[in-house]
């Protein structure tokens, strides 16, 4: 808190806040939960706090879906309404600086809850994608990362059984256009 003054919340309500709501959406249930980082009761703000490697671009924080998440559990969770989303971010660099960016709430309901609509579909269903155009050489397409290496058909479950694994070349799942793949 000494080193980085701007970081420090002005009148935290809730420190490290966990919530969680069930979300009946078409088709499927969903259990969302989180766990916020501040929340500034008398501002109605919600604060989340980040370390990272460069210097993230404003629109980043605008376009967040961990604060869309964040938001949303606020308001159902809760019953609190954020008026301010604010990120302070501790860029680590050879002189480590820290940043903060606000903006109000974005109107992002409806494409977040199909967003976590499809999702859920497609972990219910197992229609399990590989992780990245470079699988498998993708760290998020390996045992450590993926909490799916072993039922996915292009990841644990291929490596394990077969000497010939599928690349990402051959997934099926490539040739499908966007669109039709939920």
């Amino acid at each position: 808190r000494a080193i980085y003054p701007e970081l420090r919340p002005t009148a935290p309500e809730h420190l490290e806040m966990h919530l969680g709501v069930d979300l009946d959406l078409p088709g499927v249930g969903v259990r969302l939960s989180g766990t916020i980082d501040v929340w500034e009761g008398g501002t109605r703000t919600l604060f989340d706090l980040k370390t990272r490697a460069r210097r993230p671009d404003a629109r980043e924080h605008a376009a967040s879906v961990q604060m869309q998440v964040y938001d949303l559990l606020l308001r159902r969770a809760a019953g609190l309404e954020p008026a301010l989303w604010r990120h302070g971010v501790v860029v680590k660099a050879k002189v480590p600086r820290a940043l903060v960016y606000e903006s109000p709430p974005a109107d992002y309901e409806a494409a977040l809850l199909e967003r976590l609509r499809r999702a859920a579909v497609a972990i219910r269903d197992r229609a399990l994608v590989p992780a990245m155009p470079t699988w498998p050489t993708s760290m998020a397409c390996s045992p450590d990362y993926c909490g799916y290496w072993d039922d996915c058909q292009f990841g644990g479950r291929s490596a394990a059984t077969s000497s010939n694994p599928p690349t990402w070349s051959s997934c099926p799942t490539r040739k499908i256009p966007r669109r039709s793949r939920m």
